[in-house]
């Protein structure tokens, strides 16, 4: 005769029966509609990447243009802590709000069964995009800093001959002209313009430290949640607030930060790269101390800990159904797919109020628990796990901030050599290939390694219909060893190759004696506000001299000569 023990009615079953529906989910259509919407948002934000860095460098002063690329950046890593707010604020709203008919009175946004309104971030955030990028058609083709270096050109030629003939305008026609067709903007130079950055060491090395660097930013800041939520013992949506509050303004502090400092400093590409080197060691002594950040596996019955009248200990943590299931729940049909965990009063978790054994609900709590010595407060458990003082989170937020702000600090000094270690005409198609780099070697793989890596520790995962889904229990020491170990193991080590990539950049740039301080337009247009101001004046002082020098006394000139 099997017990009353308390739980889930309609998940007591292992597995249960699935139906042929269920068994097809159906999902594959809205994954490829997602893959497609991912797509066109990544064409869409690849010319801000890319362009409009180089449109900015071009128009700015050379010592001024980090600031500029700091706060492009900056702007983008703070754009997410917007995006976490507003999903915050419609997760509190149903999927289909519209519908109230559809919306189940008990159903409340704390129910698991709960889905907020994922899409109408899409909705609201694509509508003020669309209605951003008419302004971008109002900008000229020349910007007046590029009109100064034509009047550069024109003033020089002015100078050397005031009669210019007509065949020498067309020679000037055909020389720009020429100098059209060798933009590498067309379709036609693409494996011309690939080959010259490939044979270009300085743009290489720093694509593969950039590589190095972003398979880091990728897994770490991926993981940080998860990280959080295992080892410390907190909920989802609190790991998720610890890492955007801290992980985020880091980062966009750490742009700001050497964006201001390549600026005032007035830092070479070469004073660059050295910048690059001194922030991927301290980077790398934080990533080294990241592994004694931790807490111990909690005890839960049947997975980490014996139950009280077991005779023998658990040998091995392994999502086996005998742990599980003992003598005080054998007869309760507990079901191992879900994890409603409870307290008992010798602090140990148990996997359902099923599997303790409970029979008696009264006064919100849970008694009558059979799993439960019978010398302690009768049986009586408290919903959720058990609370772990552990005291080392805040450390590791604080670590976390630190390593934020020092990644993030990388990007701008790399941006800002990417562009000057290669021609004007092919800043923008140089970053492009940057990226295409990064996202290929970087953004797709680094999730699935890492990922793959944490799922190794886990204890118990949730099955359906037969086919694994989402990991209930973690074995928090194997992840912190692992996370530790091996995870933050392969970012110190990973890093150290970035570090001695940037080296090997400075050694060539060092050898080569190769400055890449090539004027921008707006460096140019400065310089011919600053001659023309200083022929101006001494324009000016020989007109004088002459003047005061002059036997004519007219009151027009004599009127000039104090000045």
């Amino acid at each position: 005769m099997k017990k009353s023990c308390l739980g889930e009615p309609s998940l007591l079953t292992s597995d249960g029966h699935c139906t042929e529906d269920e068994l097809r989910s159906g999902t594959e259509l809205y994954v490829v509609i997602f893959i497609i919407s991912q797509s066109f948002i990544g064409i869409g934000s690849a010319p801000i990447l890319t362009s409009a860095l180089s449109y900015i460098d071009s128009h700015v002063s050379k010592t001024k243009s980090p600031q500029y690329l700091a706060f492009v950046y900056a702007s983008a890593t703070l754009g997410p802590v917007l995006g976490f707010g507003c999903g915050a604020a419609l997760m509190e709203l149903y999927v289909d709000f519209l519908k109230p008919s559809v919306i189940k009175q008990s159903l409340t946004s704390s129910d698991p069964q709960w889905v907020g309104a994922w899409w109408v971030g899409f909705l609201i955030f694509g509508v003020l995009t669309v209605l951003n990028a008419p302004p971008f058609f109002a900008f000229p083709k020349k910007l007046p800093q590029n009109r100064k270096e034509l009047q550069v050109s024109v003033s020089e030629e002015a100078t050397t001959s005031l009669h210019c003939s007509q065949s020498q305008q067309s020679q000037t026609s055909t020389h720009l002209s020429d100098t059209q067709q060798t933009s590498y903007s067309t379709l036609k130079q693409f494996p011309k313009a690939v080959m010259k950055l490939l044979k270009n060491p300085v743009y290489m090395l720093l694509n593969v430290a950039t590589v190095f660097e972003m398979v880091i930013v990728t897994g770490f800041i991926t993981f940080v949640p998860k990280y959080i939520e295992t080892q410390f013992d907190t909920k989802t949506s609190q790991a998720n607030l610890y890492t955007g509050s801290v992980a985020v303004p880091g980062a966009a502090l750490g742009i700001l930060s050497s964006g201001m400092l390549l600026k005032h400093l007035k830092l070479t590409p070469k004073g660059a790269i050295q910048l690059t080197i001194i922030l991927s060691v301290l980077c790398l002594a934080c990533f080294s101390m990241a592994f004694i950040f931790g807490c111990d596996n909690a005890q839960i019955a049947g997975v980490t800990v014996p139950y009280f009248n077991s005779m023998e200990p658990i040998k091995r943590l392994s999502s086996s159904t005998s742990n599980l299931t003992n003598e005080c729940n054998s007869d309760c049909s507990c079901s191992a797919n879900t994890y409603i965990p409870v307290c008992g009063p010798n602090s140990i978790t148990y996997f359902s109020s099923c599997h303790a054994g409970c029979k008696v609900f009264s006064n919100d709590t849970l008694q009558s628990c059979s799993c439960i010595e019978s010398e302690l407060v009768p049986g009586q458990v408290e919903a959720g796990a058990c609370t772990k003082h552990c005291g080392m989170l805040i450390p590791f937020i604080l670590l976390v901030l630190a390593i934020s702000f020092l990644i993030a600090a990388l990007k701008t000094p790399i941006t800002m050599v990417t562009i000057r270690c290669v021609e004007e005409d092919m800043r923008s198609f140089s970053l492009g290939i940057q990226m295409v780099m990064i996202r290929v070697c970087a953004l797709l793989p680094a999730p699935i390694i890492f990922g793959n890596i944490i799922d190794t520790t886990c204890l118990w995962w949730k099955y359906e219909c037969g086919k694994r889904k989402n990991c209930l229990i973690y074995n928090v020491e194997a992840f912190r060893y692992k996370y530790g170990d091996i995870f933050l193991g392969i970012c110190a080590g990973l890093h150290l190759f970035g570090m001695l990539t940037f080296v090997a950049c400075w050694y060539v740039m060092k050898r080569q004696n190769i400055s890449y301080e090539s004027e921008t337009p707006a460096d140019k247009g400065e310089l011919y506000d600053k001659k023309s101001s200083s022929e101006s004046r001494n324009t000016l002082s020989s007109t004088d001299y002459t003047i005061v020098g002059s036997t004519d006394t007219s009151p027009t000139l004599s009127s000039a000569a104090p000045l």
